[in-house]
Parts: structure tokens; sequence; C-alpha cells
């Protein structure tokens, strides 16, 4: 009769003990708008929109635009020697403003090379865009420039 008592005693106890050690599921914070993914500097940020961003001029001056403030001398000395494309990315804001630039695909992960620089650099110089719009309203959205070639050393 006495181990009977106490398995039962011992069923009983375990789930008890059990419950009580384990970790309670509390809910995970909510993220600040501006670390979630879709957000750059508290807004929300479409990836398109019905109208997309525009460059003043068109797609063509702004490749004129990077052409003509892409200093190329950045590679000679420094022992760059990559080629390929530097993919750069962006938020058009509602006012035309570019914001959260970064280089979207580096060529080094986690290193920004001389060349990626120089075109960071050279977007950060580009005036205000047209933005783009979603139902008739002004809304931020995702810019991505591929510039092929860019960093090819020239001798």
């Amino acid at each position: 009769m006495r181990p009977v008592l106490i398995l039962l005693l011992a069923i009983w106890i375990l789930p008890c003990t059990a419950q009580k050690h384990k970790s309670p599921n509390k809910p995970k914070p909510k993220a600040k708008a501006a670390e979630r993914p879709g957000y750059v500097d508290g807004m929300r940020v479409l990836n398109y929109a019905e109208q997309m961003p525009e460059y003043p001029g068109g797609q063509m001056e702004m490749l004129a635009f990077i052409g003509r403030h892409m200093n190329y001398n950045f590679s000679k000395g420094q022992g760059e020697d990559v080629q390929g494309s530097v993919t750069v990315s962006f938020v058009v804001d509602t006012t035309g403003d570019l914001r959260g630039i970064k280089i979207a695909r580096p060529f080094e992960k986690g290193k920004i090379s001389p060349c990626e620089q120089e075109m960071l650099k050279v977007v950060r110089q580009m005036p205000r865009w047209k933005p783009g719009r979603s139902k008739g309203k002004k809304v931020p959205v995702l810019f991505i420039i591929p510039v092929a070639d860019i960093c090819g050393g020239t001798d």
C-alpha cells in the first residue's frame, strides 16, 4: 500500500514542479518601427508603388549624373582589383529625399570597398527625386540601383 501512495504522490508532484520551472511564454516585446523590416527612419516603406519614384529627368539622366560625379581614381594604388556591379539601395521618402542609403550586396561581406564608398558618396549627392505614389498619395518606396561594371579597373 505504501509504495502505491508514494507512486501516486510522485505522479501528482512531478507535473506541478515541472510547471514551476518552465519559463513563462512571455510575448516578445515589439521592435521599434525603425528596427522592423519594411521600415526606415520609422516610416513604413513599400517595395513597389503604382507610380515608382523617379530621378529628375529620368533614368538616363541619373546614369549621366553618376558618370559625371563618380571619381574613378579610387582604385589606383589601393590594391583594388574588383570587377562587377555595385548595388545601392535606399528609400525615396514622400518629399523625394533619399534615406537609408547603403550597399545592398557588398563585394566582401562586412567590408565596403573604396569603389562602393565612392558610389555611396555619389548617391548621397543626388538631388531630390519625384516621390512614388500609391492610390494618389505620396508614399516612401525602396529603390535599388544596380550599376554594372562600375568598379572595373582601367590602366
